[in-house]
Order: C-alpha cells, then structure tokens, then sequence
C-alpha cells in the first residue's frame, strides 16, 4: 500500500529533496509486483503526476514544499 510508506516519513523533519525522494519512494514501493494488466504504465505515471499534488497538500513548511516541488521538477527535466 502507498500510505504506509507516506506515513513513515510523518513527524520527521526532512529536506525538500528527502520529501521529494521519500515519496518517489513510497510510490514505486506501491508498484513494486503489481501488474495491473496494460494499465500498469498508465497508473504508474498518473500516481507520478499527482505527486506534486499530494506535496502540496502534506507539506506544512513553506521552504521544504518548495524545495520538494523543485526538486521533482528538475528531476522530470533530465
């Protein structure tokens, strides 16, 4: 499930790249042996998509969102 792995990181003072990182994590944890027919491709780029989303509505610090927004910007860039 993607939420224990969310939850794991909560309480933890963490850097803007550690939230982007933990929750790239926390997703292709989720997706790791899940075959979900053709629509595996389809479901993993949706949940990347709505990661910004879900920085957006967990991170409390203003700097750290930034930085987590950012940071997964500039990873989609290379």
């Amino acid at each position: 499930m993607l939420y224990p792995g969310i939850i794991n990181m909560a309480g933890r003072a963490l850097s803007g790249s550690g939230v982007a990182v933990g929750l790239s994590l926390a997703i292709a944890e989720h997706l790791k042996g899940r075959d979900v027919g053709e629509a595996t491709d389809v479901y993993t780029v949706l949940l990347f998509k709505l990661l910004p989303n879900l920085i957006n509505a967990i991170v409390d610090d203003e700097q750290v969102r930034a930085d987590a927004l950012a940071t997964l910007e500039k990873a989609h860039r290379t």
